[in-house]
C-alpha cells in the first residue's frame, strides 16, 4: 500500500505543479509615483514610457491626428507622460482646453502600449476623467503604421476594435476583449474603431491597466487523468499479487 500512496503522492503533486504554471495577471501602475516608470527623450514629442514586469517590457507612447480644416487629419506622434491621476498626453495643437488629458476634443489622442509578448487584456482604470469617459481600443499583430496616417487608416490594420461608452472610476472589465496581441491602442473614443451612441467628447487619464499573459512553457509529458488512474490500478493490483505470492 505504500507504493501505491507514493505514486499518489507524487502525481498530486504534478498536478499542483502544473496548474501552478499559469501566469497571473499583471496590473500596471501608471502614477507618477510608481518609480519603475522610465521617460525616454522627456519633453519632446515622440518620447516613450517604459516599464518592466513580470518578465514583460512595455513601451507607451502617444499619438494624436492633427486638427486641419483643410483636409484629413493625419496622425502624429504626440508628448505622453503621468501624473497622480495616471497617463496623458500633449498633441501639437497646444492652446485647446484639452490639454493634460487623453481626449478627443478636436485632436484625438491615442496611447499605443507595445508589450514584448502577447497579452490580452482584463480590466483598466481611470484616475481622472472630465465630461465623458467614452474610450476606443485596438488590437495589432504588428507594429501599426501611425505617422501620416489618418485614424480610419490605422483601424484598417487592426486584427480587433472596439468602443465603450461611459467607462467612469473603479475597475472597468475588458474580459470581453478576447484577443491576445503585442500591440494596443488605448485612447479617447474615435468611431471608426466601434461606433457609440455618445456625441460629448471625452477627457480622461490612465490609471492603471491589468493583463494577462497565457502559459507559453513547452507542455510536460504528463499522461491524462484517466491513463495515470489506469496507472495507479495497474500498479496496485501488481501490488497486491506479489503479496498474495
Amino acid at each position: 500500500m505504500k507504493s501505491i500512496y507514493k505514486a499518489l503522492g507524487l502525481i498530486s503533486m504534478l498536478t499542483i505543479g502544473i496548474s501552478g504554471a499559469q501566469a497571473a495577471d499583471t496590473t500596471w501602475d501608471f502614477r507618477s509615483s510608481n518609480r519603475d516608470i522610465v521617460n525616454t527623450a522627456p519633453g519632446y514629442y515622440g518620447n516613450s514610457l517604459t516599464m518592466n514586469q513580470d518578465g514583460v517590457n512595455l513601451a507607451i507612447s502617444a499619438w494624436s491626428d492633427t486638427y486641419d480644416i483643410s483636409g484629413p487629419d493625419k496622425v502624429e506622434s504626440a508628448y505622453v507622460t503621468n501624473n497622480s491621476y495616471g497617463l496623458l498626453a500633449y498633441n501639437r495643437n497646444g492652446g485647446y482646453s484639452e490639454q493634460h488629458y487623453i481626449d478627443n476634443y478636436k485632436d484625438t489622442d491615442m496611447l499605443l502600449f507595445s508589450f514584448s509578448d502577447a497579452v490580452s487584456l482584463t480590466s483598466l482604470k481611470l484616475g481622472s476623467y472630465y465630461n465623458d469617459s467614452d474610450i476606443s481600443i485596438a488590437a495589432f499583430d504588428s507594429l501599426p503604421s501611425l505617422s501620416g496616417s489618418t485614424w480610419a487608416g490605422v483601424a484598417s490594420q487592426a486584427i480587433f476594435s472596439t468602443s465603450f461608452t461611459d467607462v467612469g472610476y473603479g475597475s472597468f472589465d475588458l474580459t470581453s476583449v478576447a484577443k491576445e496581441a503585442k500591440y494596443w491602442i488605448i485612447g479617447a473614443y474615435k468611431n471608426v474603431f466601434g461606433a457609440g451612441n455618445d456625441h460629448d467628447y471625452d477627457k480622461f487619464k490612465l490609471l492603471a491597466l491589468t493583463t494577462h499573459k497565457s502559459d507559453e512553457e513547452p507542455p510536460v509529458d504528463v499522461p491524462a487523468p484517466a491513463t495515470a488512474l489506469l496507472m495507479l490500478l495497474s500498479l496496485g493490483l501488481l501490488t497486491m499479487r506479489k503479496r498474495h505470492k
